[in-house]
């Protein structure tokens, strides 16, 4: 019996060396009986050191968490003759000191007749799947922190819609408070109108019609704000079973309302919320269509605002703006509301009144847009008139496509500016061909300017003692088709296109070099007098620009004298006051052309820096006989001398007339009495001899 158990112990010694855990064996006193390679290599000992003593003296656990020993396990088992749990976590220490953790368990050894013969004891290393199970809690930890610190918003979705788990993101796009999301729906917070289109995408995602999805949708707040987003959705599945959804959302509100915003700019002025250019003539376009198909006739009306540009220039682009959305809420509101209302530029406006069956109706919509603007426009303190000019085209007779219809009613509203403003005009073929004329004339003067085929003629001035005193630089075109243009014919055009203020800078440029060069022969007591015109006197570069030309000419500016309208000088007082003295400071003399033609106001001669007054040809043509006139010349004469004016009679053309003006005292005359305009080298002869 006692081999057998002998050979007994050798088979189960040998079978625990085969066995992957460690396993320690004691008698019923708790002493090692037998322990295998694993046990050995987990205690760090030797099997002959470890049979026989205590299991307390080999096995040292402790608690994984707090460190704290274990009561031996194999004491406990013998004391009890009962098992211990199952999976017991420890840490066990090593005779070398090494730790390994270890899953333990303990059980009695009994015999057939439930005698106590020992204990056994079992150590599992755990070492790899503590790592394992680090690792992953650390993988779902930076899952969550990635989760819930998301810059975008992310979802778990149930399949029946409700929300499993939401990160911070979600919640602020859903406009949700953080940790209210319980019952919520993503349903509930999807927009009514995007909502049935949201739940056949789910269906067919679920149903295995597509992979994921991604859309555009927009999510109701509580407080009825709206929040746009891109939305991603895929469904999470268990060997084929769906679970739930993973959706994804980003907050692109500011996307679509830049969008918005950039289709709304690419249809309406962004000023006054009228139609733009485009969108106007796309919307024209549509309404002739219809206009064909009905037989009905359209009016296009073309309003530009009178004298805009003195308001911006006066009270500046803010006060501008507000003039251009008044006239816009007054236009909108004097016509149909299926008319069509837009700004195309500046100060222009069109209307297109659809379906109407006579060009009366235009006439009549005409005279309620003209009186719509009879109300002062208040801009700030200042109460501003505003009146309108408006050229009417109507299709289709006057034209078969919009952009014709267009340039129709444009050049129809230039007729009406002709007219003298504040009125309408219809469109007109033959005022068409002389508008095209006016074109190429403004194309042809700024030819000339590029070739410099403008030349300066010289009006002499005299005293009434036939002195030659002064002279008038006049500006003559010498067209190589057409030979020599008078002014009449080509300064309109000038003016009314712009072209005037390089013309005159080219004048007056042309003007000082030649007085310096009379000057420098000897004629040091010549003035030269050079006409300014009104939109020259309004360009706020006019004082840098006649300073660069007197120091580049170096003419004495006491011996040139800018000549003006009194219309010119008016049109802004107090500006043409400050720019006035300006030129005065610089050494200029200032005159006042065609005196009595204007405002002829005494008023503003005291106030202004005005040295010369010229008395207009038509009252001089009169004279003597004329008793009007002469009392008129008589008067102008007395108080400017009585202001300290000087006083030219222009258009002298007799000897009855000279005697009459010296003997009234006027101070200066101009005619073709004494000359035509002259060439430079005429005017030189003159100088040279003398002669008057």
């Amino acid at each position: 019996m006692e081999r057998q158990l002998r050979q007994s112990e050798r088979w189960f010694a040998k079978t625990l060396h085969c066995v992957s855990d460690g396993v320690l064996a004691t008698n019923e006193g708790g002493h090692v009986r037998l322990l295998n390679s694993v046990a050995r290599q987990l205690l760090g000992v030797e099997d002959n050191a470890a049979q026989g003593q205590p299991i307390g003296n080999v096995l040292h656990l402790v608690d994984e968490h707090t460190r704290r020993a274990i009561y031996e396990p194999a004491q406990t088992v013998l004391a009890t003759r009962m098992a211990l749990p199952q999976n017991n976590a420890a840490v066990v220490i090593a005779a070398d000191g090494r730790e390994t953790v270890v899953e333990y368990n303990a059980a009695p050894i009994l015999d057939n007749d439930n005698a106590l013969l020992g204990a056994v004891i079992v150590l599992r290393d755990i070492t790899h799947r503590r790592q394992v199970e680090r690792a992953l809690a650390e993988s779902e930890e930076r899952f969550h922190s990635a989760f819930d610190f998301a810059a975008i918003g992310m979802a778990l979705v149930a399949l029946d819609g409700r929300f499993l788990q939401l990160n911070n993101a979600a919640c602020e796009i859903f406009g949700l408070p953080p940790g209210s999301a319980r019952g919520v729906t993503l349903q509930s917070v999807c927009h009514e109108d995007d909502c049935d289109h949201l739940n056949n995408q789910l269906y067919d995602l679920v149903n295995g019609g597509m992979p994921s999805f991604q859309t555009e949708i927009r999510f109701v707040h509580p407080d009825s704000q709206i929040t746009w987003a891109m939305q991603s959705v895929s469904l999470v599945s268990d060997a084929g079973s769906p679970l739930y959804f993973i959706v994804q959302v980003q907050d692109i509100t500011a996307r679509r309302s830049a969008e918005a915003q950039l289709v709304y700019l690419s249809q309406f002025d962004h000023l006054t919320g009228l139609h733009n250019r485009t969108h106007l003539t796309r919307m024209l376009e549509k309404s002739m269509a219809l206009s064909r198909q009905q037989g009905s006739i359209v009016a296009v009306m073309f309003v530009d605002l009178d004298n805009f540009k003195l308001v911006n220039d006066s009270l500046g682009h803010a006060a501008g703006d507000t003039l251009l959305k008044e006239a816009a809420k007054r236009l909108r509101a004097s016509v149909r509301e299926s008319d069509l209302v837009g700004r195309i530029g500046g100060d222009e406006f069109v209307i297109v009144l659809t379906r109407i069956d006579k060009g009366e109706t235009a006439q009549r919509v005409a005279r309620n847009l003209l009186q719509s603007m009879e109300r002062p426009v208040m801009i700030g303190e200042e109460e501003v008139w505003l009146t309108i000019s408006i050229g009417i085209s109507l299709f289709p007779s006057d034209a078969t496509t919009a952009e014709r219809l267009l340039a129709a009613a444009d050049n129809a509203m230039y007729r009406a500016k002709e007219l003298g403003k504040n009125g309408c005009a219809f469109f007109s073929a033959e005022w068409t061909e002389q508008a095209t004329s006016r074109i190429m004339l403004e194309t042809n003067i700024r030819r000339a300017l590029a070739d410099r085929q403008f030349e300066l003629h010289y009006q002499p001035i005299y005293t009434t003692s036939s002195k030659l005193h002064a002279v008038e630089a006049l500006v003559r075109w010498r067209d190589p088709k057409h030979g020599l243009v008078y002014p009449n014919e080509f300064i309109p055009t000038a003016e009314r296109s712009g072209l005037i203020v390089p013309l005159g800078q080219w004048v007056l440029d042309a003007a000082c070099k030649q007085l310096r060069t009379w000057h420098d022969i000897g004629a040091q007591g010549l003035y030269m007098a050079v006409n300014l015109s009104a939109r020259q006197f309004r360009d706020p570069k006019l004082l840098y620009i006649v300073e660069a030309i007197i120091a580049e000419s170096g003419v004495n500016p006491e011996r040139l004298e800018l000549e003006l309208t009194e219309s010119a000088i008016m049109q802004q007082p107090e500006k043409a006051s400050s720019t006035l003295r300006d030129l005065r400071n610089m050494g200029l003399r200032i005159s006042v052309d065609d005196f009595g033609t204007g405002y002829s106001s005494l008023n503003y001669l005291k106030r202004f820096p005005i040295h010369t007054l010229k008395i207009d040809r038509s009252f001089i043509c009169e004279l003597p006989a004329d008793r009007e006139s002469a009392a008129i010349v008589s008067a102008i004469v007395t108080m400017s001398h009585a202001l300290g004016l000087q006083v030219i009679a222009e258009g002298v053309e007799t000897q009855a007339q000279l005697d009459w003006l010296r003997d009234l005292g006027c101070d200066l005359v101009q005619g073709y009495f004494f000359h035509r305009p002259e060439s430079a080298r005429t005017i030189a002869s003159l100088l040279a001899s003398d002669i008057p």
